[in-house]
C-alpha cells in the first residue's frame, strides 16, 4: 500500500512540473477591440486574439499554454494579466 501511495505521489509531482512547464507568458501589445474581439500583437510580430475587452494601446500579459509543441501557432491563450 504504501508504495501505491509513492507512485501515486510522484506521479501527481511530475503532472504538476509538467503543467508549469507548458505555461508561460507573452507580452503584447493592444492593437484593435471590435465587438469583443481584442487583437494584440507581440514584440515578434506574431498576431494574438481573445474575447474581452481592453484598450488599444494597452501592454498585457498573456498567459499561453504551449500546446506540448514547439509551434507557436497553435498555442492557446489560458488568460490575461
Amino acid at each position: 500500500m504504501k508504495k501505491v501511495l509513492i507512485v501515486i505521489t510522484i506521479l501527481m509531482v511530475i503532472g504538476l512540473f509538467h503543467h508549469f512547464e507548458s505555461t508561460y507568458y507573452r507580452q503584447v501589445i493592444v492593437i484593435d477591440n471590435q465587438k469583443n474581439i481584442v487583437t494584440c500583437i507581440d514584440k515578434s510580430g506574431n498576431i494574438w486574439e481573445y474575447k474581452g475587452q481592453a484598450n488599444i494601446g494597452n501592454e498585457i500579459t498573456l498567459i499561453m499554454y504551449d500546446n506540448h509543441t514547439s509551434k507557436i501557432t497553435d498555442d492557446i491563450i489560458k488568460g490575461i494579466q
